[in-house]
């Protein structure tokens, strides 16, 4: 489980078709979940962004299955 953005251009990585996307890398099942994109704004935005990413990663694990 990781977030959509590139940490270092604060932009997605890949396209997002809902809460979060699937990606095999290397026979590794990658799930990328939505993240406020404002990592590099200020310290509240990037709390927001933080917790964005904290509830959405969450409902796409308990989503998941095995």
């Amino acid at each position: 489980m990781t977030s959509d953005l590139s940490y270092l251009s604060g932009k997605p990585v890949l396209g997002r078709h809902g809460l979060f996307v699937e990606q095999d890398i290397d026979g590794l099942r990658v799930l990328r979940a939505y993240a406020y994109p404002a990592l590099h704004r200020s310290f509240v935005w990037r709390v927001f962004s933080f917790l964005t990413f904290m509830g959405s990663s969450l409902l796409a694990a308990c989503g998941v299955g095995r």
